[in-house]
């Protein structure tokens, strides 16, 4: 007769959710323990743990959302554009991103919204910010110093308000259209995880993807690749994409060399 477990026995939680002590159980369709199966076999992860994770993502995404939403003033405007979108598409029965009277009336919402809103003064005095700017460029110029040595003079179109802003917006909306690998040493990247969502609400369901995940740097933080032009054939893509990831192993390769040295 097999002996009783001792306290404590028994197989030891791992990984990201170690300090797990409660059970729960419930009956789940063939299909999604498929699918849990099928994720656990590509990551490496038990299905406790992808289910776990999962969870988490569940009761988290509002509070993602509102973390990105940033401070009550910028909350503010977010509200404020996406009441206006709702108002003007209730009159163009079209959305904002298909059809081009409704896109042109929305901007025009937003940057009479924006207008209302400026500070008084000069529009040309840009004065205020630009010591921040700086500072924010020379950070950089001083982290790229022995890669990048003319760091600062590249950045310097920051002072420019409209060059900032499409510095902002264009690598924002190049995120990939899938979230990243799950992994137990990374912090939520919140943005990444936010931009499946953007992306489905935004593009067709047969629209090409933005680009895919090629893998981790030096300092283990995830990387991808833009998608090639489209003009390309299908080979010349593959082997876009295969170029973009031999150079970030050359790279890793070249960072932990130096670091063994």
């Amino acid at each position: 007769m097999a002996g009783k477990r001792a306290a404590g026995g028994g197989r030891k939680p791992k990984g990201e959710f170690a300090g797990k002590s409660s059970a729960f159980s419930t009956r789940i369709t063939p299909e999604l323990r498929a699918a849990l199966d099928s994720e656990s076999e590509k990551t490496g992860k038990s299905v406790s743990q992808i289910v776990e994770r999962r969870l988490r993502e569940s009761f988290e995404e509002q509070k993602r959302m509102q973390r990105n939403l940033g401070k009550d003033h910028v909350k503010a405007l977010a509200y404020l554009v996406a009441h206006m979108t709702t108002r003007i598409e209730s009159y163009t029965k079209a959305r904002w991103h298909q059809d081009m009277f409704t896109n042109r009336a929305v901007a025009s919402a937003i940057a009479t919204t924006v207008g209302r809103c400026r500070p008084e003064g000069d529009t040309d005095d840009i004065s205020a910010a630009l010591p921040a700017i700086d500072e924010h460029i020379a950070q950089a110029a001083e982290m790229f110093k022995h890669t990048t040595p003319d760091m600062a003079e590249r950045m310097s179109y920051l002072r420019n308000p409209e060059a900032l802003g499409m510095s902002v917006a264009v690598p924002f909306l190049d995120y990939p259209d899938e979230p990243p690998p799950l992994g137990d040493k990374r912090d939520w990247h919140d943005e990444m995880y936010l931009m499946p969502f953007v992306w489905k609400a935004l593009r067709e369901e047969d629209a090409p993807k933005i680009g895919e995940w090629l893998g981790e740097d030096e300092d283990g933080r995830l990387v991808f690749g833009h998608s090639p032009p489209d003009d390309l054939s299908d080979e010349q893509k593959r082997k876009w994409l295969a170029i973009q990831r031999r150079g970030l192993k050359r790279a890793v390769h070249k960072s932990t060399s130096k670091k063994e040295s």
